[in-house]
Parts: structure tokens; sequence; C-alpha cells
């Protein structure tokens, strides 16, 4: 059996301005969705934290709409069998707009003035956290987005299909009122 392997070259962060006076984005109770994390999310979490703790970084706190957003991008790679940050989905084919999209479904309504959205994707043919994690921290732009001092939140979502084959998608996040 032969193993395939691939990290995306994380995607440069995305900044959305917006006007003055609009909504800025509230988050459903982040406890309901640590609980019902993956074991797989979980340990991606707490070895990108650990990275960032070792480099005098604070942690990245977990957020669930970002967690919402990153497994609906694993899962749409995995179904429609393909690895990219630029989705096919009308309405969802950047990080950005994927974020804003799943924070509508939320029915979070409220928006900051600015946001950073960052993204990181893996695929394999077989799953490992311990080897994404590597791969992520072997490669410049995945391990700058990890270690990205800007970022304070994180989401992770896992997917694997019927075949064995796993998809990852970190998204970072940054709001600026």
């Amino acid at each position: 059996m032969s193993l395939s392997l691939f990290a995306a070259a994380a995607l440069a962060p995305f900044f959305w301005n917006v006007p003055a006076g609009t909504e800025t984005i509230s988050a459903a109770p982040v406890a309901a969705v640590a609980t019902a994390m993956a074991f797989d999310e979980q340990r991606f979490m707490m070895l990108a934290n650990k990275e960032r703790v070792a480099q005098g970084l604070p942690e990245l706190k977990l957020d669930p709409t970002l967690v919402a957003t990153a497994r609906a991008h694993s899962r749409e790679m995995g179904q429609k069998n393909y690895f990219a940050h630029e989705s096919p989905t009308p309405g969802r084919r950047s990080p950005m707009q994927r974020y804003l999209s799943t924070c509508r479904e939320m029915g979070n309504n409220r928006r900051p003035q600015q946001l950073v959205v960052g993204e990181n994707i893996f695929y394999c043919s077989a799953t490992g956290v311990e080897r994404g994690h590597r791969a992520f921290m072997n490669s410049e732009h995945h391990r700058e987005n990890i270690l990205d001092s800007r970022y304070e939140a994180v989401g992770i979502g896992t997917y694997t299909n019927g075949k064995g084959e796993y998809w990852v998608t970190q998204v970072f996040l940054k709001r600026r009122d």
C-alpha cells in the first residue's frame, strides 16, 4: 500500500473590512463544541497550541464557528473529491466566504470591522494526526499560520471517507473592532 500525503501551501490570510456601524459576530457556546470535537480535531488543536507556547505565543482559543467552517470544508473536499483552498461551491469559494457563510448559517448576526482569516489544509490516503501536524510544521507557510501572533482563535475539522482517505482543515481568525 502506498501512502499519499499532501499539505497544500497555506493560503495567505484574507482581510475583510466592514463599514462602520455594521454588526459584529457572536459565537455559540464553546463548551458545546469542545465536547463534540472529534479526538483528531482536539489532538490537532493541542499540538498547534503546544507549538505556540514553545514560541512564547498565547494558545489559540476554540471558536465554534471556525470548527463548523473547517468541518464543512474538509467534508466538501472529501465528498467532491478535490483538495484545494478554493471551493467549487458558489458563495463558499474562499476561506473568508466560507467563514462568513457559516456565521450566517449559525445565526451569528454581528460582525467586527475587520477580520483576518487563514487556512491550512491537509490530505492523506490514511488517517494520522501526528503525520498531518508534522506536514504542517515542515511547511513554511503552514507553520507561519500556526505560529502567526495575529491569530487568536482556531477551528479544526476532519473528514474520513469510506476508503480511509483523510482531509483536515485548520481555520485561523483574528477579529478587530
